[in-house]
């Protein structure tokens, strides 16, 4: 029997003996983890999956855009040709022999000779304003170059920047600021002055996904997709959804009015934030504000009423949880969500930001309908083609037009589409030029004018929660004196971001006071007056474009 040992003995005791029903013992805690790596792996190409599928719709548009510039080059080249076979038969008739100048522009330039070139309108009574590249700079280029001969004055707002800075030497040499009696300004300190108007709501600490008017046009989309009848699908674009914003904002205004009857405090357009808050970035976790930030704008509780957004983060006024959120980061069905993907997703891919999470994105565009939607309200209240009253002509800047008087008596519009056209006309060929820009890139004029009705008030943000009634002093100077000042002087990152965030913040409270007036054309218009030479809606509308505002001055 020695010599079968072997047969049914180790000859090495094992670690793991067998089980005495020869069966295989698996606790439940190795089972739970062999399902969730099946799980794992399954979600792994569930995701490849989709990730396969975007790649593919990506490609598919980058085609079909090329096809379309293809094409376009195509239909360029046929004309360009058709033009010169209609020189050369015209030149071998013998009717002339000259090359014109009508005709030298017909034939197509060398590659190397082309310059491309954009254009915008701002009214339907001037032409195109061409140019190449720095819309708002060129114009400051072009305004300097033809105005040698003249005085003009920008107003008394930019006047008092003059003399602060005067009396600051090395200030008053960057800038070149001489003959401080005088109320012009020099070139240096009406660029610099006009770029801080631009850059505020531009946000400088981190590079954004999208900016505050993709944000506003992709919260204002799915708020307008939960109305039967609209003119949106998957096909619509952001471009679609800009010329789209006055059917928006009629709906949006009755609902805010419906909001406004059932609560006195409905039309509250501000936000909630704690009297430390020194920086627009979220503090918690870089994503989210501090807790009830949000509670008590109205345009919160019109997108929850619609049912737009589900639940905020942290918020008091939607309590219900979806376990959807926890899974896919998102809430299921959630429309801001969806409609998110599908305005940003030929830019981002599958990038795209939920503004529940990344609450700064939700609040940029906040503000950003709140600017679009109070230009809707004021632009729209005048015809241009009333008798002016105001001075500033576009001769001022292209001494080459002629002045023409396209005033009518007694004109009566029942159609008033100045909102549309500078919608349709600057605001797309802007954001085409530039998919990243922001609303105070756009309208430099609106910063102005609401960030100096903040301040006028006496406003600080750590005092944002004192009562309405309570007249404040004004313990500071101007802000953006403050902000043009550590930026020449090359203060520290930290001390410049501070100063543009009271900017920001000075922009928000504005907008909401300005907003809860029933009529707040006359209170910009005063303000715009007093300070910035406008006197009437083809003046504003050019100073809200420009930031600035020349007028010949008598001296």
């Amino acid at each position: 029997m020695a010599q079968c040992n072997l047969f049914y003995q180790y000859p090495i005791t094992p670690i793991l003996e067998g089980h005495v029903r020869n069966i295989l013992i698996c606790t439940e805690k190795d089972v739970e983890k062999l399902q969730s790596q099946s799980s794992l792996r399954l979600r792994e190409k569930i995701d490849q999956g989709h990730r396969d599928k975007l790649l593919r719709m990506r490609l598919k548009t980058e085609l079909d855009a090329l096809q379309k510039k293809m094409q376009k080059d195509s239909d360029v080249l046929n004309s360009h040709l058709k033009a010169i076979e209609d020189a050369l038969l015209f030149t071998n008739d013998g009717e002339v022999n000259v090359e014109t100048k009508a005709d030298a522009q017909l034939i197509p330039k060398s590659p190397e000779k082309l310059e491309k070139f954009n254009q915008v309108a701002i009214t339907p009574l001037d032409p195109f304003i061409r140019f190449t590249d720095d819309f708002r700079g060129e114009m400051i280029n072009t305004f300097f170059n033809n105005a040698q001969m003249w005085n003009f004055t920008f107003g008394s707002w930019f006047y008092k920047l003059k003399r602060v800075f005067y009396n600051e030497p090395g200030l008053r040499r960057a800038l070149k600021l001489t003959n401080v009696d005088s109320l012009t300004i020099s070139k240096e300190l009406l660029a610099v002055t006009v770029n801080a108007l631009e850059q505020a709501t531009v946000y400088p600490i981190f590079g954004s996904e999208m900016s505050d008017l993709e944000a506003a046009l992709c919260i204002l989309a799915a708020f307008y997709s939960t109305y039967e009848n609209s003119q949106i699908d998957e096909r619509t674009t952001l471009e679609d959804v800009i010329t789209l914003l006055p059917v928006i904002f009629r709906l949006l205004g009755s609902e805010i009015t419906a909001l406004k009857n059932v609560s006195p405090s409905g039309t509250y357009f501000g936000f909630n934030d704690p009297s430390c808050m020194k920086f627009f970035v979220p503090m918690r976790k870089g994503k989210h504000y501090a807790e009830n930030t949000f509670g008590n704008h109205v345009l919160i509780k019109m997108l929850l009423g619609r049912g737009v957004m589900q639940k905020i983060p942290g918020e008091k006024i939607s309590q219900n949880f979806d376990v959807e959120a926890r899974l896919h980061g998102a809430i299921k069905n959630d429309v801001l969500v969806y409609w998110t993907y599908q305005l940003m997703r030929p830019k981002l891919g599958n990038n795209v930001p939920i503004f529940i999470h990344d609450q700064h994105y939700l609040r940029s565009g906040l503000v950003a309908i709140e600017s679009l939607f109070l230009l809707w309200r004021i632009l729209n209240s005048e015809s241009l083609f009333n008798k002016r009253v105001g001075k500033f002509l576009l001769t001022s800047v292209f001494p080459q037009l002629e002045n023409v008087d396209f005033a009518e008596n007694n004109f009566e519009a029942g159609n008033i589409q100045n909102f549309e056209y500078l919608m349709h006309h600057y605001v797309v060929p802007m954001y085409n030029l530039q998919n990243d820009i922001s609303i105070s890139t756009l309208f430099p004029g609106l910063v102005a004018v609401c960030v100096n009705e903040s301040v006028r008030l006496g406003w600080e943000h750590k005092c944002a929660g004192a009562p309405s009634d309570a007249v404040q002093v004004q313990s500071k100077e101007n802000p953006f004196v403050e902000y043009i000042r550590a930026q020449m002087e090359q203060q520290a990152d930290v001390a410049i971001l501070e100063k543009h965030d009271c900017i920001l913040f000075h922009l928000e409270n504005g907008l909401n006071i300005t907003l809860s007036f029933t009529l707040p054309r006359q209170r910009l218009f005063a303000m715009a007056s007093s300070l910035f030479n406008v006197n009437d809606t083809y003046d504003f509308i050019y100073f809200l474009v420009l930031g600035f505002l020349p007028i010949p001055a008598v001296i």
